[in-house]
């Protein structure tokens, strides 16, 4: 039987919203010099919680990317998927056509942290008057088909979730997909919307949260700082459009990068706690996908989440993958600016990785103050650091075991 042929997948378009606001230009300035987007909770009242910080998208309006009937039928998360997917598609210089099939993979944990206030509106008005539209609107599949209706994509769609490691994770799908021939172009990341008083309060109470730095939340997020005691609860999407090498240089598109390999895999052990074996075997299985050594990474864009396991987890298993090396292989964590955007974390730190070597520079791993034996690696504290990036490891680890990673590099033809 003929073996099949894997075509090389490469990045040429970004989108990003963040708490840094819409585009990749304020991603990018805000990782590398701006303070953390981190403050009180405005979105609702958070007066009566231990938590009262998180990282939320500023200002944003979904008329600036979509219909108002589409707004009014859509949730947040797939308001986010849209803004981001369309941004991505703006950025590649692409237009959809009948004759192309391209499509969306997006990852979410969709709306369902907002069924209480769909049934408390129900209970107030009547069930008779249930907003018709509960289902389109919280469905986690909505991040996927709302960016396919408004751009016109019909290509494969789906949409997944892995806890935290939902965003890389999908676009590590996408990248089989395109690789296998299976689609020549696809929209990949993830979106996320979970600013909500019930995971806010959830999260806090397991202690998952910090709710130490209410009162100076730029110095909440700290990963791998031996004060860390929690991330912050962090929203937005951060996405991809991925094609085939054949596919780009037919349409002469400018190419931002290249996905070279993706590794998965399940810690077995713990609903919440991280392992080491678990993530060590994610990054070990990108590595020999990209069909590369341990010694051809030049940086580690990591989870860092700034919980006390996490860090300490994601440490030890570096260490396990690249040896004495892993001391001298700089890591950057975006998350100390940006807090947690969950399912969308891995979405818009891809985004942010790929700029990183378009830049040349690692954004800085924010309030590291503290030395934390347990945490003994470079992690570009600080300030930004100008490097020489050809191939970067990207990091994502879901609460529950569900761990992805995933290797890229700067287009080389």
């Amino acid at each position: 039987m003929p073996q099949r042929l894997l075509h090389r997948v490469v990045i040429t378009g970004l989108g990003a919203l963040t708490p840094y606001g819409a585009g990749i230009e304020r991603l990018w300035q805000g990782l590398c010099y701006g303070a953390p987007a981190i403050g009180p909770i405005t979105r609702f009242d958070a007066s009566d919680l231990a938590v009262r910080i998180a990282a939320e998208v500023p200002a944003f309006d979904p008329l600036d990317f979509m219909e108002k009937k589409q707004a009014r039928r859509s949730a947040r998360f797939s308001q986010y998927a849209l803004a981001a997917s369309r941004m991505a598609l703006d950025d590649a210089e692409y237009r959809a056509t009948p004759q192309e099939a391209a499509g969306v993979f997006m990852g979410t944990s969709g709306g369902g942290y907002d069924v209480a206030d769909f049934v408390r509106e129900a209970e107030r008005r009547g069930w008779r008057h249930v907003d018709p539209l509960f289902v389109q609107k919280i469905g986690g599949h909505m991040a996927a088909v709302r960016p396919g209706l408004d751009l016109g994509l019909r290509g494969p769609s789906t949409t997944t979730n892995a806890a935290c490691a939902t965003g890389l994770d999908t676009i590590g799908h996408a990248f089989n997909t395109l690789r296998l021939g299976q689609a020549e172009a696809l929209l990949a990341g993830g979106a996320d919307a979970t600013l909500v008083k019930i995971a806010v309060a959830a999260l806090g109470r397991i202690g998952a949260l910090t709710a130490s730095h209410n009162d100076d939340p730029q110095r909440a997020s700290r990963p791998f700082d031996a004060m860390r005691d929690g991330f912050v609860l962090g929203e937005g999407a951060g996405v991809l459009f991925l094609e085939t090498l054949e596919h780009a240089l037919a349409r002469n598109a400018r190419i931002y990068a290249e996905v070279l390999g993706f590794g998965e895999s399940f810690d077995a052990t713990d609903e919440t706690a991280p392992d080491v074996d678990g993530q060590q075997r994610a990054m070990h299985a990108a590595l020999r996908d990209a069909g590369i050594s341990a010694d051809e990474i030049d940086a580690v864009k990591a989870h860092g989440t700034s919980t006390v396991l996490n860090d300490a987890t994601e440490t030890a298993a570096l260490k396990a993958v690249f040896g004495d090396r892993a001391f001298r292989i700089p890591v950057t964590a975006p998350k100390s600016k940006l807090g947690h955007a969950a399912a969308a974390s891995g979405g818009i730190e891809a985004v942010a990785a790929v700029l990183m070597l378009h830049h040349q520079m690692l954004p800085p791993t924010v309030n590291l103050e503290h030395p934390d034996p347990a945490c003994d690696l470079d992690y570009v504290a600080n300030g930004p650091r100008p490097a020489v990036l050809h191939t970067l490891l990207l990091d994502a680890f879901g609460m529950g075991g569900q761990n992805s990673c995933l290797v890229i590099r700067r287009f080389e033809e």
